[in-house]
């Protein structure tokens, strides 16, 4: 992402690691909190030049066999996921993959909420895939009965054994869940680690990547 920052009769063109317009405003906010402080805009546009995504907040990860991941799947709230998807819009690739697991903070039943994000999601990705215990509800959501565009599963060993046969170079796939409940991060992790642990709620409340468990069978840990 990159833009254009006006102060005090100066012009920067300012290109960030951040993916996504929506972190224009906090890039903003960092730039007028350095001002505030005494910090010159110089200074201040070179240091969120420099700042790189926090882990799977819109992190990007590139397979060894060309496949890019983008994870935010830190938390799950409904109102966020139109941001990941205007990144996907706006984004080139080959193909264009979401993957949605929890949908978290809204009063919406999960029929609703899968439509509405269906209904965001279609004219940005080629596939939506929803993963977990509800998601076959999604099917029910979609805009005609036969769409293949829109899969669900209900475990994600399941989904990423699809997922495995299915992308190829040049997919760009967004993970979309919350880390604590849908520990979506395997499947990035089955492309480039030995993972054995496909544990559905496992409770662990760290990314897998740091989890002692990753390499263990998926059976039920203490």
């Amino acid at each position: 992402m990159s833009l254009d920052v006006c102060y005090a009769q100066k012009r920067f063109h300012v290109q960030i690691q951040l993916l996504g317009k929506h972190w224009a405003y906090a890039v903003l906010a960092a730039i007028s909190t350095g001002i505030a402080a005494g910090i010159s805009l110089e200074r201040d546009v070179q240091a969120v030049k420099t700042f790189a995504p926090v882990l799977n907040r819109m992190s990007p990860y590139e397979t060894t066999d060309g496949i890019t991941f983008i994870c935010d799947d830190c938390k799950a709230p409904l109102w966020t996921i139109s941001a990941s998807l205007d990144f996907m819009r706006t984004a080139k690739a080959e193909r264009k993959v979401a993957v949605i697991g929890s949908i978290s903070d809204t009063p919406k039943n999960f029929h609703d909420r899968y439509r509405t994000v269906i209904r965001q999601a279609l004219d940005a990705v080629d596939k939506i895939v929803f993963v977990g215990d509800h998601a076959h509800i999604a099917l029910k959501a979609r805009p005609h009965p036969e769409d293949d565009r829109v899969m669900a599963f209900d475990t994600l060993y399941q989904l990423n054994s699809f997922l495995s046969n299915y992308l190829k170079a040049g997919d760009l796939v967004l993970l979309k869940g919350s880390m604590n409940a849908d520990h979506l991060q395997r499947i990035v992790l089955s492309r480039t680690n030995d993972i054995a642990c496909w544990q559905e709620k496992c409770g662990k409340l760290r990314f897998c990547s740091g989890c002692r468990y990753q390499h263990s069978p998926s059976v039920p840990h203490p």
